[in-house]
This record gives structure tokens, C-alpha cells and sequence, in this order.
């Protein structure tokens, strides 16, 4: 149809669902090979005859950009695939050069930009590049891995240090300089508004899943208000410009997250809540049903919940996620943790990242997997101090997917092709009902 195709997400690049909507493979892990299809099934030369039309690429993943033994690069042939196979080539249509090559040692970043794609590595080069003019494509790379979480950026913002390390999150994940979603989705939409026959974009907030596999609920809240201002922007966009169709949905849902009550004071505590949940001493080994842990007194229910008051700053995120009525989540698809219920002053290392930077986020005290969290001197009133529970679903490493139904949320402005996504469906339709949106049958 000649439409662009434009891909933004909080993942590394690699990632499953942006890699969905833009290559062909049968290995979700094989990074080098999948972003190499970026470029090479996007028809970067505008024939038209074939390919994608990616026209917006933007996330985390530089390492799959540079060549082999540069620092920061994950290419390998091992994660490369050396071609398509024949009927796959003839039915979309693809060229040979599309096929695909073995080729760990390819500059992928450089091949980008010479295919005429702008490319920016931080928050800063991306208001400048959109500030002198739209480019005809766009490539940005703000991470070598998964790009940090909304908390992690928003600290680094304001200058709020964790008190595990002294430092910053994203410098230490060599990332130091990262955009919000709203404001890549912005971007993209400029540059993807310049093809009058219209567009597909993409816009995954992808650390709602990652950060509830961890179990990290106050970053997960930090992604909804960061996802949410993506949709915002699309929606204003949207109205703006009409003949729109904006949907919002996930895949699955993840971890059995559940909000279960507030923070309150247990009876007969004084002073302040937080501050009582840092000095005291560890819940872990209280493991008679007879002895009720402090920290689970210190969840309200019910009428005793009251409401949760966040301040906000002008940033639109809360000052502080610690507060006393501050919401608390349960987890029914859970792993192995334990639960102090105060913010995790360090993220779990992501899977997706070099080695290299790996081995410095161990070196700094970064926890390898939920259970560990607060286990060392570098988190100083971190879950290990908490109360254990025991995982439902998985053992130690992470929280599952669940089964649960997901809400889908449709809008459409001048037309009516957000009425075809009413009900319960099943998830498979949906694909469905938006080549019938494509093409004007509703």
C-alpha cells in the first residue's frame, strides 16, 4: 500500500515484538541476523517493489550495530542467520541482497546511515536533530542494551543518585542520556507524517513486562505513566491530523500483578512508616505462620487502605514512590523474592546487554536475578531484610506470563474503525481487524 513503517520501543531493538513486525526468523535470540533484516527487507531505496518501509527505527541495541570486537558489540555468527530460504525470498518478493550474510564483522550502524538514515545516540541529539528540520529517516540508538527504565531516567534527570551506589542507573549502564517514550513517539511520528499514503507505527513500552518479571511493581508504575504520555501523544496526534487509527493493547499479561492495599503503620507503631520499614530488622527467617512479619502488618486492606497522595513534580512522575499510603502489588504468578515494599534502589540486570557492561553492573552491587536484591552492602535497607515468599510459578529467576485477559482500547478520529475492536476477541483477530482498518472494510 506504500505506507511507512515506523518501530519504538523501551527494548533493545532485537526484541521480540518490534522484531515481529519487520523480519523473518524462527530464533528470537539472533540479534545480528535480525537487525541486519531491518535494513535489508526495509527497501531502503524506495523501489517499492518489495519489503517494509521501515522508516523509524528508535530503542535500545547499538550493540548489534557495531562490528565484532568493538566494546559494547554482541555480533556474532551465532546469532546471525546466513540466508532466507528460496519461497520465503519469492513470496514477498525480495531481492537477493535481502536474503541475508553471515557477517559479524558488518558496521550495521554505518550501512544505516548510508540507506540515508539520521542517526542520534541520546535524548540531547534528538531535540537538536528534530529542532533544524524533520529528516526523511530516522535511526536512534539510545542504549547498547534494553534502554533504562522511566524511574532510572527520570533520577538521572533531577540528579537523584540511588543510595545503593552514590551514582546514577543509566550512567552506570553507559546509556547517560536516554529520551522518554513520549518523546520518541513524537519524533517518529513528525518524520512518518511526511508519507501522504500514511503509515504503521509501533510504540512499545516494553519494561511493563520486563520490570514484572523482576517484580519491580514501583518501576512498572514509573513505564505505565510513561506509556500512558505515548499514548497521549498519539492520541493528540490523532486528532490533529484525522483518518487515525490509535490502538492500545499488550500481547499478555505478566507476573499476575495486582494492587492489594496501602502502606499504613501497623497498630501500636509511632513515627513514620518508611522510615520505621528502614531500621528494622530483618522478616526473613520469620517463617512461623504463628508470627505475623512487621512488614506484613504494615500492609492496609479494605477501609484501612486509605488513598494513596503522590506528589507530583512537573516532570509528571512522583516525587517519591515511598510514601506512606503508597500502593502496594502482589504478585500470583511469582518467583523466589523477598518483599521489603520500599523502592529497589537498583534494577536487576537486564539479559539483553553486552558482557562487558554485565560484568561492571555485578562488580557495582546490581542484583543478577530478584531473590538477590538487597542481599549486599550495596543496597542498605534493600528485600533481603524483608519477609520471604515463596515463588507460586518459577523458582528463583523470574515471574511468568499469565493467561489473563488483557484490555484492548481503540480510538479512532475521522472514521469509525475503532468499532471493530469491541468485545472479547481472541488476540490472533486483531491482526485481522486491522488490514480490514488498512483497507476501509468496517
Amino acid at each position: 500500500m506504500g505506507k511507512s513503517l515506523g518501530l519504538v520501543t523501551t527494548a533493545d531493538v532485537e526484541d521480540a515484538t518490534p522484531a515481529a513486525n519487520a523480519v523473518h526468523t524462527l530464533n528470537r535470540n539472533a540479534g545480528t541476523g535480525i537487525c541486519d533484516q531491518y535494513l535489508d527487507e526495509s527497501d531502503a531505496a524506495g523501489t517499492g517493489r518489495f519489503g517494509t518501509g521501515l522508516t523509524v527505527l528508535m530503542g535500545g541495541g547499538r550493540r548489534w550495530f557495531l562490528p565484532a570486537g568493538k566494546f559494547g558489540s554482541s555480533r556474532t555468527a551465532a546469532t546471525d542467520y546466513s540466508a532466507l530460504p528460496p519461497d520465503l525470498l519469492n513470496g514477498w518478493n525480495l531481492p537477493s541482497s535481502a536474503a541475508g550474510a553471515a557477517d559479524p564483522n558488518r558496521y550495521l550502524l554505518k550501512d544505516f546511515t548510508d540507506a540515508g538514515f539520521a542517526y542520534v545516540s541520546s535524548a540531547a541529539a534528538l531535540r537538536d536533530l528534530m529542532e533544524r528540520g524533520t529528516p526523511s529517516k530516522l535511526l536512534g540508538l539510545f542504549a547498547y542494551g534494553n534502554m533504562n527504565v522511566a524511574l532510572d531516567k527520570i533520577a538521572k534527570r533531577r540528579g537523584q543518585t540511588s543510595p545503593a551506589t552514590g551514582g546514577l542507573v543509566v550512567d552506570d549502564y553507559h546509556a547517560p542520556d536516554q529520551p522518554m517514550l513520549d518523546e520518541m513517539t513524537e519524533a517518529a511520528l513528525r518524520v512518518l507524517n511526511q508519507n501522504n499514503r500514511g503509515f504503521v507505527l509501533m510504540v512499545e513500552g516494553a519494561h511493563i513486562d520486563k520490570q514484572s518479571h523482576t517484580m519491580d511493581a514501583d518501576r512498572v508504575i514509573g513505564e505505565m505513566i510513561e506509556f500512558d504520555n505515548a499514548v497521549a501523544v498519539a492520541r493528540r496526534f490523532a486528532d490533529q491530523v484525522g483518518d487515525t487509527l490509535v490502538l492500545v493493547l499488550a500481547d499478555h499479561e505478566c507476573s499476575g500483578f495486582s494492587l492489594i492495599g496501602a502502606l499504613v503503620n501497623p497498630p501500636g507503631s509511632t513515627g513514620n512508616v518508611i522510615d520505621n520499614l528502614k531500621t528494622q530488622p530483618s522478616d526473613a527467617t520469620v517463617l512461623d505462620p504463628a508470627t505475623q512479619p512487621y512488614r506484613q502488618k504494615a500492609v492496609g486492606v479494605y477501609e484501612a487502605a486509605g488513598f494513596p497522595r503522590y506528589r507530583l513534580l512537573p516532570d509528571g512522575y512522583p516525587e517519591n514512590f515511598d510514601i506512606e499510603g503508597k500502593l502496594l502489588v502482589g504478585f500470583g504468578a511469582n518467583a523466589d523474592r523477598y518483599e521489603g515494599w520500599l523502592t529497589k534502589p537498583l534494577p536487576v540486570i537486564d539479559s539483553l546487554l553486552p558482557t562487558e557492561i554485565k560484568g561492571e553492573l555485578q562488580s557495582k552491587g546490581y542484583p543478577a536475578e530478584p531473590i538477590s536484591r538487597g542481599a549486599g552492602a550495596a543496597d542498605p535497607y534493600g528485600d533481603a531484610r524483608g519477609f520471604f515468599i515463596r515463588g507460586q510459578a518459577a523458582g528463583r529467576t523470574q515471574a511468568v506470563h499469565t493467561a489473563a485477559d488483557i484490555v484492548l482500547s481503540a480510538y479512532s478520529a475521522g472514521g469509525t474503525s475503532s468499532q471493530l475492536f469491541g468485545g472479547v476477541q481472541e488476540n490472533t483477530e486483531i491482526f485481522f481487524k486491522l488490514v480490514r482498518a488498512a483497507f476501509g472494510a468496517y
